[in-house]
């Protein structure tokens, strides 16, 4: 099982997908904006904690480098990153990382891609439509581009460039 991770403090998209490649579950981890902003990384963590529990998660594949548009609280984006990372690597998890372009790549050709370009992508793959976030979305082609890897890994390619932690 692979969980495919979008990570912000306020909203984590979260995808899992089966051995088979299969999209198995998501969620938008919606975290109490009357938290303080390391209370709601303390909310997301304990949530992500539990998917990795009861899924029996052996791989995560995150975006590499969260950030939020023009710089504002980047910080705490990467605090709650950095955080959520050791969390996986302390539960014994492969942690890997793809950079925001590859992902938008691999989803539908273009590094550059716009939310919109990614919901049409997934729509057309998934068939799925209804409350689906973008940060769900993210999650998922993040995740798909970890399976693909592994894929390509067994016919000893690899097409993606990650990096891995642990």
């Amino acid at each position: 099982m692979i969980i495919g991770l979008d990570l912000a403090p306020n909203f984590t998209g979260v995808a899992i997908i089966g051995g088979d490649g299969k999209f198995l579950y998501w969620e938008t981890i919606s975290s109490p904006l009357i938290l303080n902003p390391y209370r709601r990384i303390q909310y997301s963590q304990g949530r992500i904690k539990t998917l990795v529990k009861v899924f029996r998660i052996k791989e995560a594949a995150i975006e590499d480098y969260a950030h939020t548009q023009h710089g504002k609280g980047d910080a705490t984006v990467r605090e709650h990153g950095g955080i959520i990372r050791n969390m996986l690597v302390e539960m014994r998890i492969k942690v890997f990382l793809y950079s925001i372009s590859t992902i938008k790549k691999f989803a539908v050709g273009d590094g550059r891609a716009d939310k919109d370009e990614m919901q049409k992508a997934f729509i057309k793959l998934t068939k799925k439509r209804k409350d689906i976030t973008e940060h769900v979305i993210d999650a998922y082609f993040i995740a798909q581009i970890h399976y693909t890897n592994y894929r390509l890994k067994l016919l000893g390619e690899e097409l993606y460039t990650c990096k891995e932690i642990l």
